[in-house]
């Protein structure tokens, strides 16, 4: 996998095949790179979702220091665990510590016109924590802990609660964070503090059956670090890591193998903590549990500067998201798609092609 290449450049790429008895031949070839996508959200201030125990409330990133929250959902009864969003169709998923997971329409008072899709006691047998959404497949991905055994597992169903399948199961320890990348094709998972079962985790999709097989065992991409939470670089294969103990965010490239600080030249970092992490034209938001934090760049010192938001105070927030559609891309070929088909239903088209 080639990485940091300029947009709309000729590259001249040598591939050799060798073995004990040498290296054979070369073939050589010209590779042009597509241009840089501009995007019509670049220009775009973003609005931030934010998850808290008791409300879900929307927040434009324009107006952190003067206007108050927009509430897009609130929850008297039962605290909120998780939440995630379907940003094209306009969907919300709501868990509350009863069990429920709840499908709403993202717009202020959700809650009224919210519908269950997974209840408790309905033969899922966990407990529904943390939210993602594969935004391809109509996904939900529900991390929860089993009831008998007291492990943590993610599951995934479709948008009405059916066809439950475990993706992985049996985890000693909870996930801190967790989102899945249909986009690539993984399902990623951190596990906080130090040990050789902390670290960041990574599965492919097409491994999962039910129930992963035994043989197959998660890449463990970085370990033995203090690690917060992290966000998805879809388009340049990453995963954007806050690294806690060095008190700043790392990218890892999808196989694992290589590892980037991405913000040593930040002023006074504010990494040290990271319970949920989003990003948006470039820039870093994220809250710590009790404080929701943005940062900023000047282009003049090349270096980022943090800024703390005071957001509803004296909530307690479990994630913050962005709701630009560019964080949840659909795959297009860049070059002529080659023995394309295609697979109809009465709802959806699937489409395959070679490259």
């Amino acid at each position: 996998m080639f990485e940091k290449l300029e947009p709309e450049r000729n590259y001249s790429v040598s591939v050799a095949m060798s073995n004990p008895a040498g290296e054979g031949p070369a073939s050589v070839t010209l590779v042009a790179t597509p241009p840089k996508p501009t995007g019509h959200e670049e220009a775009l201030l973003p609005t931030l979702i934010l998850g808290a125990e008791r409300s879900i409330l929307a927040q434009s990133s324009l107006t952190l220091f003067s206007d108050p929250p927009t509430s897009v959902y609130a929850s008297v009864e039962h605290k909120i665990r998780g939440t995630a969003t379907h940003i094209r169709r306009g969907l919300l998923f709501v868990s509350d510590d009863a069990g429920f997971i709840y499908r709403a329409p993202s717009r202020p008072g959700a809650e009224q016109a919210r519908v269950a899709i997974l209840v408790p006691g309905a033969a899922n047998n966990f407990r529904p924590t943390l939210l993602s959404v594969d935004w391809l497949n109509e996904h939900l991905y529900i991390l929860g802990q089993a009831r008998p055994t007291k492990l943590w597992q993610i599951a995934y169903c479709d948008f009405a609660g059916g066809h439950l399948t475990v993706a992985i199961a049996g985890l000693q320890r909870r996930p801190d964070h967790f989102a899945v990348d249909p986009f690539n094709g993984y399902l990623f998972w951190v596990v906080g503090g130090t040990g050789p079962d902390a670290g960041l985790f990574r599965l492919d999709l097409g491994d999962i059956s039910n129930g992963v097989r035994h043989e197959i065992r998660p890449l463990q991409m970085v370990s033995g670090r203090n690690l917060g939470a992290f966000t998805l670089d879809h388009a340049n294969f990453r995963v954007l890591l806050a690294d806690q103990g060095m008190n700043t965010v790392v990218a890892v490239s999808l196989d694992g193998k290589k590892l980037e600080d991405i913000r040593n030249n930040t002023q006074q970092p504010r990494f040290e903590r990271v319970k949920s992490l989003a990003r948006a034209n470039g820039l870093f938001y994220w809250t710590n549990g009790t404080e929701v934090f943005a940062e900023d760049y000047h282009r003049l010192h090349d270096s980022y500067y943090h800024n703390a938001f005071p957001i509803a105070a004296n909530n307690t927030y479990f994630s913050i998201s962005v709701n630009l559609t560019a964080e949840q891309p659909i795959p297009i070929p860049v070059n002529p798609p080659r023995n394309l088909q295609a697979l109809a239903s009465p709802d959806k088209l699937k489409v395959s092609w070679d490259v």
